[in-house]
């Protein structure tokens, strides 16, 4: 490789972008910011409770049961911060019930990859039927969202004698 002033001055920076790059250009050079390829991917958790599983008796079941429980605390942490929002608006806020989740999103959320929506939705109708989920449907919209009862949940559980701990929910 030919290092030469005259080399280097006829490489071109240009020449060293790749598609995807996010550049600037200013008056005292060429500079990249970032190369997407370089970049790292956000990593996913999922948790498998002993608990859930016992209750559900099926660990994909019991994956699902978590997530749902994961989007019901996210909502009610939005309902908590209404108040505060609410004193802002000139139309208050109302809170919000349940949540909205494709089945295409809950795969995604729950790392089912091989799993496909008909299964998810089989899932979701058993977390129905066993009266933890409750479907909300919006037919103007053609919405469903869903609910977790966490009193029957804990109900449940205690059955089993599992407690419910680091969950919050208002009878």
């Amino acid at each position: 490789m030919d290092t030469s002033y005259e080399s280097r001055m006829r490489q071109h920076p240009f020449d060293s972008l790749r598609e995807g790059d996010v550049f600037i250009i200013m008056n005292t050079g060429f500079f990249i910011l970032k190369q997407k390829e370089n970049e790292m991917k956000k990593l996913k958790r999922i948790v498998i409770k002993e608990e859930l599983v016992e209750l559900t008796q099926d660990y994909k079941i019991a994956i699902v049961l978590q997530q749902f429980i994961t989007y019901q605390e996210r909502i009610n942490l939005i309902n908590d911060s209404l108040p505060d929002i609410n004193d802002h608006l000139i139309t208050p806020a109302d809170p919000i019930e349940g949540f909205y989740k494709t089945p295409e999103k809950i795969i995604e959320d729950c790392m089912m990859t091989h799993t496909s929506t008909k299964q998810i939705m089989k899932y979701i109708a058993i977390l129905e039927n066993r009266l933890w989920v409750k479907k909300i449907h919006f037919p103007e919209l053609f919405l469903i969202r869903y609910k977790i009862n966490m009193p029957q949940i804990h109900a449940d559980l205690f059955e089993l004698g599992y407690p419910l701990v680091n969950y919050e929910y208002n009878l």
